[in-house]
This record gives C-alpha cells, structure tokens and sequence, in this order.
C-alpha cells in the first residue's frame, strides 16, 4: 500500500487547490477562474493523476469530476480516504451527474455542485468549502432550479425535433433498431440502446438484441442518467454503472441486473435530447478509446438529425471522419491488447457495388469492424482482433463478397500486426493503403497490393500482389 499522508490546512487566501476532471476544457476553464481569484492551482485528468498531484501539492481543496476514463471520482475518493492519512483535503465534487450526489456526499465530498458552474458560483463555493461552512440554501436551490431548468430544455429540444422529422417519425423509429444492433455488434460485449426524451420522461426507443431494458421502457430519467445531465451539455453520460450500483442493492440499475452502463448524448439544436447506451448486466472494463469511437458514433447519429436530409436506413453508416477516428482508436487499442489490424481500400464499380452491399458489409462485420465510402468509387474497410487470423479472415471475406457482386477493380490492403512494436498512427496506415491501392491499379484490373508492418514478418504477412479472388486464395 501506498504511504499514507496528512494534511495540514491553510487560511484561504492562497489556498492550494487541485482540479480533477477529464475535460481540458473545464481543467482550464476553473484553473484561470481560480488562479484569477489569487489560489494555487493543479490540474489532473483522472483520479490517478489527481492522487499524484495531491502527494505532491499537499492541497487545501480538491475538486473532482465523476464520470473519467481510468479511475472515476468514486473510486478517488475511495483511494483517498484508503491511502492518506487525517486530517484529509476537503474534496468538492463538480458534476453534470445530479443522480450521483448522494453517494458522493457517502463517500466523503462536502459539497456536490451540479455542472455547468459559472466562474461566480464557482469561487463562492470555493471560499464555503475552504472555510468549512455548509452551502447555503440559497446556493442549494438555485442548482435545483438550474437541474430542472435543463431537463425542461432536453424536454423542448426533443418535442422540437419530432415536430421537424412529422411524416419521417415514423422511419426514425424504424432504422433506430438497426443502428442500436450494429452498435452492439461492433462492441461485441453489451447490448445497445437509444434513449430520447419525452414528455419530461425517458423512452427507450430501441434496444438491440439482448438489452436488459428493452424498448418502450418509460422512466423518470433516473435509471438509465440524469436529463439534467443531458441537458447540461456533457459530452459523456456516465463511463461505468458504478455511480448507480454504489448506492446499494437498491439502486434501479441493480434492480434489472444491470452490472454496466456507458452512455453519450444525442443532439439536437445544441441540447442533448437522449443517449446512445451500452448496457449489460455483465461488467466490462471500457477503455477511452473505446469511448472515444461511442462519442463519434454518437456525434454522427447527432449531425444526422439535426441535417435536413430525409431518414433512410443508411442513418449512422461511418463517415469519412468517423472512420479515421475510429481507426486511430482501434490502432491504439491494438497497441496495448496486441492481435492484428486489417485495413483494405477496395477501387469497386459503382454500378455493381452500390451502398446496399456497403451497408451490408458493416452490417454482417461483426466486432470491431467497420466499412465506409470514401472517395468515389472506393470503400474502406477495417477489422481488428486479437487473433490476427480472425481479423485477416474478415478482410478476406469482404472482399470475397465484393468480387462475387463483380466489383473490385484494386484493393490496397495493410496488415498491422502488434507485437510490441510502437503504436503505428491511423494517418501512415492509410497513407500505406492508398500506396498499396495505386500499386494494385497499375497493376492491372482485379489485384489486390498487400503490405505488413510487423515486428517479425510471417510468411502470411509478407508483401504480395494478388489477383481479387475468393477467401482460401486470399488468406
């Protein structure tokens, strides 16, 4: 066990402070607020950090975000009461997670102060906490106002986007489940779910198969988050069940056996009207990466509603953007969890390979696989797994398939094989691509340029030309 420290406390003029939160954003945003107000100031983006920086500033304050990738507020504040001897820092914690503050109080904060806190109400809490006065009930009920003021504005963005979709309603609600099953696919460990806001309540309305709540399932907004938190901007939802599961055997999520929960907001008008949802009643450790590809899924479906263009089941399909995102964020988890990485970009004939077959290569991928239109013409594909046959063999596949649909004129494709070779960035694995796809199309109609980059490279991974053929050719 670490050693375990104390603390002597200082007068609140020049107060030592340390900030904890996964946003640079709000890292900066209270940083100069309270620095401006004469306090010394340090900054962590998750719980580790913020125990570091604390044994060496030895702090009169520490505030602290939930909801962060690694180690979340609750287990900091576990950590801290665990590893540092009395007398303790007071810790503030500052969140978009209304439904949070009673275990966080439990567990030792002084004050919850929901998000988003403005600079005044910020360094007011501040001076209470510093001087060990309880909040006032003044303070209290405006973020009560404030909580509920946000939920009103979740409620009217979503009442505003049902009138504007009238007659494609009815599509929504038809293509939501397809985007919830290729969600849960792509993850491979938890049903997904889409939730949106009505009537001031929470509707789920789609569920992928084997969600534990399923669709139609209407709530006060406590069970699956907070629509205040929704409202208030937040750019995740929750990273694990723990802020609900803390609470007891009680807890609603507990009650439906839920064990894991991660959710990010669906927006509409620049207000969140609901969340795209992992929810199993296994737990799963989810990596930032990982959170970082359900944001962008999100941010998509988001950019989608808010567009003018009609609904149709294409609704979600990777983007350009996306597809880079999320292949950086597969390349980085490849990284650490080794296996192989399959990246093809496929020249294909428009009039033989629509984005029907595109659509359904997605579709049929399975985890950790994921298929775009880039460029006119030409298609990407990427597959990772931690058995670098599985990922090869679904390449192969999809190509197969496109070649039997009697599309592909070239095909450039990358193997990624980490075995301790550093993290190879998403830009030169396309790069890479490209060059191997302009080789396959000098090379004459049909072949496909294979490249490896791996540490040892097998006989299967070398360099090669081949013609498009079927899978037992290709592997």
């Amino acid at each position: 066990m670490p050693p375990r420290h104390s603390f002597v406390g200082m007068s609140v003029q020049g107060a030592s402070i340390v900030v904890i939160d996964d946003s640079e954003e709000i890292r900066e945003l209270f940083q100069f607020a309270l620095e401006a107000a004469g306090y010394r100031v340090r900054v962590a983006a998750d719980g580790r950090e913020g125990l570091e920086a604390i044994r060496e500033a030895r702090p009169d304050l520490v505030i602290t975000d939930i909801s962060m990738p690694g180690m979340n507020g609750f287990q900091f504040l576990v950590k801290l009461r665990s590893d540092f001897s009395p007398p303790l820092p007071p810790v503030v914690v500052c969140s978009g997670f209304d439904v949070t503050a009673e275990e966080a109080l439990r567990l030792g904060a002084v004050r919850f102060v929901a998000k988003p806190v403005e600079a005044a109400a910020l360094l007011h809490m501040v001076e209470q906490a510093l001087s060990g006065r309880p909040p006032d009930e003044s303070a209290l009920a405006q973020e009560h106002r404030f909580v509920e003021a946000a939920r009103g504005r979740a409620a009217a963005a979503a009442e505003r986007l049902f009138t504007s979709l009238g007659p494609q309603t009815s599509a929504l609600y038809h293509i939501l489940p397809r985007l919830a099953q290729r969600v849960a696919d792509y993850f491979g460990f938890s049903p997904a779910g889409i939730v949106f806001v009505e009537q001031g309540a929470v509707r789920v309305a789609a569920a992928s198969r084997g969600s534990p709540i399923p669709a139609g399932t209407r709530t006060s907004g406590k069970i699956l988050f907070s629509t205040g938190v929704l409202a208030a901007g937040s750019s995740l939802v929750i990273t694990d069940a723990a802020s609900f599961l803390a609470s007891g055997p009680d807890s609603p999520l507990r009650t439906l056996g839920v064990e894991f929960v991660v959710a990010v907001p669906l927006v509409f008008d620049d207000v969140p009207i609901g969340a795209l949802c992992l929810i199993d009643r296994a737990a799963h450790s989810f990596e930032a990466e990982d959170l970082v590809i359900l944001e962008g899924v999100g941010r998509s479906a988001s950019r989608t509603l808010g567009s003018d263009a009609p609904l149709d089941r294409s609704f979600g399909f990777v983007v350009p953007a996306l597809f880079d995102k999320m292949l950086g964020a597969e390349l980085s988890l490849l990284h650490r969890q080794r296996g192989a990485l399959e990246l093809a970009l496929v020249t294909v004939d428009p009039s033989a390979v629509g984005r029907e077959l595109g659509l359904a290569l997605a579709e049929r991928g399975g985890a950790r696989c994921a298929v775009c239109s880039r460029e006119a013409g030409t298609l990407a594909l990427f597959k990772r797994d931690a058995d670098p046959d599985g990922a090869r063999s679904a390449i192969s596949a999809a190509l197969a398939q496109l070649e039997e649909a009697g599309g592909v004129r070239a095909a450039g494709w990358v193997s990624v094989v980490d075995d301790g070779l550093p993290a190879v960035p998403s830009e030169t694995v396309l790069r890479l691509a490209g060059l191997a796809l302009e080789q396959a199309r000098a090379s004459g109609p049909g072949h496909i340029e294979h490249l490896a980059i791996a540490s040892a490279p097998a006989p299967a991974a070398a360099k090669a030309a081949r013609p498009a053929v079927t899978p037992p050719s290709l592997r």
